[in-house]
């Protein structure tokens, strides 16, 4: 579904577009520092 053929639902889509990047990124960051605070993992990946 383009954008730019909804031009009513563009400002809709486009703050949950951000929204969903602002949210992956935190996920990704939780998730790197759940890695990095288990002494395994932890481990493995200095190996």
């Amino acid at each position: 579904m383009k954008a730019e053929m909804f031009p009513e639902c563009r400002d809709i889509l486009l703050p949950a577009k951000r929204h969903q990047a602002i949210v992956s990124e935190r996920q990704k960051w939780e998730l790197r520092r759940a890695i990095s605070a288990s002494p395994v993992t932890n481990f493995l990946i200095h190996i």
